[in-house]
């Protein structure tokens, strides 16, 4: 597709962008529609370097894609909750990286499984579903186990990547799994029990997989990627089983690319299937109610770019529920080479570009072990080494008149650890301050406020959060 020129501050705007650096100026546009010129998109570089439900509006989610065949230290799986929160996974670190909506950093949760995220699953206020290619784990909060269930005995095949495939969606009291170890789709309730096993059509394992409901007289639907062979298949819900009928539709490829190797696909309640393509560094929007038709495409394939807007090596994809919201039906990626995740909408507006990075050593608050301290027990007095992530062992605290014209301050709680504390005062998902004081003002009234603490030592860091403090004006 074509391009508009650029002049000297295009160029020099793409340079900035490439190398990382914060941009608040208008950069061209990741989208094109399929017989349409670029549009232009207004975008900001976020680029600080970053430290048994389900919703019912279908949705996606993320898993280990990238098909250049080598291994990255970048995101591989994403999910996104009703606020807009981003969880995302890596290949390493036990805890996946919390960006909320804004694009910012603002916690962990610790994983209570070893190995790398095969596929993450958000919805509601913080539920995720982890898929680790063998198991699978519902967790809150910074890490609490919910559920959790073995799917695959054994090991996964040496050549089943993390990176490549593999993923997982819940809806309800039911749990969908592409599984990376076995090349098959996975029916589960939410407590373990096995419901539906589809063996994929293939000799190769699926990459994503994403559910839309029942609408336009079309039935309730599951799609999955199958990267070895460039295509997407769709199976309705009630019919499945070890003969179930698929709808296999072949993924899009863009002028002068390569074959596709899709990454990532996500559903929404009107039919619209969203599907990236590592190979071409593209994301694809089909309609699944009118053949599959492909009707727009994003990201400015088959060429990779560190530009914000542009992709490199899409590893994952998550996309927020459609429900009339400012966040309605935005999607979350994991832009596994460039090291970063962006929010688009489905038009092709570039929200922003986050980089972030694997966490040091283990799991959080959650329990894992990765990275664990050689066995030293950080709670043992006994132990001359307490070396292990920070625990909290009692909550953050604000303190003092919370009325405008005063002072808040946040009392960091108590940690073991000996760690350090940064801090983010929070209303709902955004952040509205960070330090330890918060100065109150008229415009303050009628929110909550939250400390949210975040505690870090070699080891990683940890997250715990205050009591919500009202903010009342002052009496006359």
């Amino acid at each position: 597709m074509s391009r508009p020129r650029r002049g000297a501050l295009g160029r020099a705007l793409a340079a900035l962008l490439a190398l990382g650096l914060p941009a608040a100026l208008v950069t061209p546009s990741a989208a094109a529609d399929d017989g349409g010129g670029p549009a232009a998109l207004a975008a900001r570089d976020h680029a600080s370097p970053g430290g048994g439900g389900g919703h019912s509006h279908g949705g996606g989610g993320g898993g280990g894609g990238g098909g250049g065949g080598r291994s990255s230290s970048g995101p591989i799986a994403i999910g996104v909750d009703k606020r807009g929160t981003s969880y995302v996974g890596f290949r390493s670190g036990g805890a996946l990286v919390r960006v909320n909506s804004s694009g910012k950093v603002v916690g962990r949760v610790g994983l209570d499984q070893d190995g790398p995220v095969s596929g993450v699953f958000a919805y509601g206020r913080g539920r995720v579903w982890v898929d680790y290619g063998t198991s699978a784990s519902l967790l809150a909060g910074r890490g609490r186990v919910l559920e959790h269930f073995e799917h695959h005995e054994g090991s996964c095949p040496d050549r089943a990547s993390a990176e490549r495939y593999g993923g997982i969606v819940a809806v309800r009291n039911r749990v969908y799994i592409a599984s990376r170890c076995s090349g098959t789709l996975l029916a589960y309730s939410t407590s373990g029990q096995r419901l539906a096993r589809v063996d994929l059509p293939g000799r190769g394992f699926p990459r994503g997989i994403a559910y839309a409901p029942e609408q336009s007289g079309h039935p309730a639907r599951v799609f999955v990627g199958l990267p070895d062979s460039g295509r997407l298949v769709a199976y309705s819900v009630s019919a499945l089983g070890h003969h179930a009928k698929a709808t296999v539709v072949r993924v899009p490829r863009p002028r002068g690319g390569r074959k596709p190797v899709p990454s990532g696909v996500t559903a929404d309640r009107f039919g619209q299937v969203v599907v990236a393509d590592s190979a071409n560094h593209a994301v694809y929007v089909l309609d699944a109610n009118h053949r599959f038709s492909h009707y727009r495409t994003l990201g400015h394939p088959p060429r990779a770019s560190r530009r914000l807007g542009s992709l490199w090596s899409p590893g994952a994809l998550a996309q927020h529920p459609q429900d009339g919201g400012s966040l309605s039906g935005n999607l979350f990626l994991a832009d596994t080479h460039n090291r970063r995740i962006q929010r688009w909408d489905v038009g092709g507006y570039t929200h922003w570009g986050q980089r972030v990075k694997a966490p040091a050593g283990g799991g959080g608050s959650g329990g894992g072990s990765g990275g664990g301290g050689g066995g030293q027990d950080p709670d043992d007095p006994d132990d001359p080494s307490p070396v292990g992530l920070p625990q909290n062992l009692a909550p953050p605290e604000i303190t003092g008149t919370p009325s405008p014209g005063n002072r808040l301050e946040c009392d960091p709680g108590t940690w073991s650890g000996s760690p350090s504390y940064t801090f983010a005062w929070t209303v709902g998902s955004g952040v509205a301050g960070n330090g330890p004081v918060y100065d109150l003002t008229s415009s303050d009234v009628g929110v909550s406020l939250v400390c949210e603490v975040t505690a870090s030592n070699r080891k990683g860091s940890a997250t715990a959060e205050s009591a919500a403090v009202a903010i009342v004006a002052d009496e006359p």
